[in-house]
């Protein structure tokens, strides 16, 4: 992953020295290095984290990913040295009694300042984003019907070969699972996902509810292909614009943890 450091609009905030001394901290808290990414790992589940109960765990997380949950920011909002995107770690933790799973990133931040040292600055900064918008032709969309009346889950799914469901889905939803895409595209060596899109996606369709729709894309020469075309045929675009986004810049880090 390629990190650029891109022009400051305001200036820095104070150094966002983690909680340690007073925020919320997980009660025990085990790091170990995580498993190369790979398509195959991501497809079996073995990357992400789970809260089950009071036990956190997290799975072939890179660092970036970790200091974007625990600062609620995109990884592309994130600022370091060049490891963020590739060293991974698994880490196991236990919520103290009367915690929640809310309190979650504030304990990140505590784990990242107390076992890596780190120390950040948050800004802002103007980066590049696609604006979905309403293109020319027709929508290709359909209003969903009341949720009372319709027990199938919102949401995409994934059907045969690069086929996908939406369900119940705003605009909103569907400019984060663009995001998600692109976060996925990031993460590939170069030229490995073709068919993805290169930057983050924010809404301005301006169309308000939930709607039914299906999108075809993907590896799949045959009945997948390119993210962006698949938006353009419900009726949609993407234009390059330019949005002013929260950005961490880490000043301070350690690449490995201090012992559990």
């Amino acid at each position: 992953m390629i990190w650029q450091r891109l022009p400051l609009v305001v200036i820095f905030c104070p150094l966002l020295h983690a909680q340690s001394s007073d925020g919320p901290a997980f009660e025990v808290a085990s790091i170990r290095t995580g498993a190369p990414f790979s398509m195959e790992l991501l497809r079996s589940g073995g990357i992400g984290m789970k809260i089950d109960g009071s036990r956190v765990a997290i799975r072939s997380w890179s660092f970036a990913d970790l200091v974007g949950a625990a600062y609620r920011v995109r990884t592309d909002q994130i600022s370091g040295p060049p490891w963020l995107g590739t060293q991974r770690f698994d880490i196991q933790a236990a919520l103290p009694a009367g915690t929640t799973p809310d309190q979650v990133p504030e304990m990140l931040q505590t784990l990242l300042s107390e076992r890596f040292h780190m120390v950040a600055q948050r800004s802002q900064k103007l980066m590049p984003v696609y604006a979905l918008t309403v293109g020319k032709g027709r929508l290709q969309l359909r209003t969903s019907g009341p949720s009372a009346d319709d027990p199938t889950p919102s949401g995409c799914s994934t059907g045969p070969a690069s086929h996908r469901v939406c369900h119940r889905t705003t605009m909103e939803d569907l400019a984060n699972l663009l995001t998600q895409l692109n976060r996925m595209y990031v993460a590939m060596p170069p030229g490995a996902m073709t068919w993805g899109i290169d930057l983050p996606t924010i809404n301005q369709t301006g169309l308000p509810g939930a709607y039914d729709f299906t999108m075809d894309y993907g590896p799949d020469p045959e009945n997948g292909g390119s993210v962006m075309v698949a938006v353009e045929k419900l009726g949609l675009k993407l234009e390059q614009q330019k949005h002013t986004y929260d950005f961490i810049v880490i000043e301070q880090l350690d690449k490995t943890p201090t012992e559990n």
